[in-house]
């Protein structure tokens, strides 16, 4: 039984996507995070944590409030 996934690739070729889309299958059955890297102009500014079971998301950078999130990509 698998007991962790990792995925990488280069930004923006579908890994968050492909794992939203089997975690809505299979949500009652996993539980932890999925981390996203957080980007402003391109540049690399800091961490997005989402808990699998609520959605929520926690940022990991104390310079990048919760309200700015949508702002990155």
């Amino acid at each position: 039984m698998i007991t962790n996934l990792f995925l990488q690739g280069p930004r923006g070729i579908g890994k968050s996507s492909l794992l939203r889309s089997v975690l809505g299958e299979i949500r009652d059955n996993v539980g932890g995070y999925f981390v996203q890297r957080l980007f402003r102009q391109g540049e690399h500014v800091g961490f997005r944590m989402v808990d699998v079971e609520s959605g929520e998301p926690y940022c990991l950078n104390n310079e990048i409030g919760l309200r700015s999130l949508e702002d990155l990509n």
